[in-house]
């Protein structure tokens, strides 16, 4: 589900939505052994707050966590 707010109530955080194409191609990924190293072995649950183009969710889900990723600009979402 994507809930879109309008323009002022983002704030600060509508920095990112002008730079978001070149944050999703400059910004590296997560190597498995730091995600492994955050959040341990076994499956959990986990909340990621500003996923952002959604590079830390999909080294959870890869590594088996039940993820529920949450961010707040579309531009972001859309990459």
């Amino acid at each position: 589900m994507i809930v879109n707010r309008d323009e002022e109530s983002r704030g600060p955080a509508t920095s990112f939505a002008l730079v978001a194409e070149a944050y999703s191609h400059g910004r590296p990924g997560y190597p498995d052994e730091a995600t492994r190293w955050l959040v341990g072995e076994s499956p959990r649950d986990v909340l990621d707050l500003g996923a952002g183009t959604g590079k830390l969710t999909r080294s959870l889900v890869s590594l088996g966590h039940r993820v529920t990723a949450v961010e707040p600009l579309t531009e972001m979402l859309e990459l």
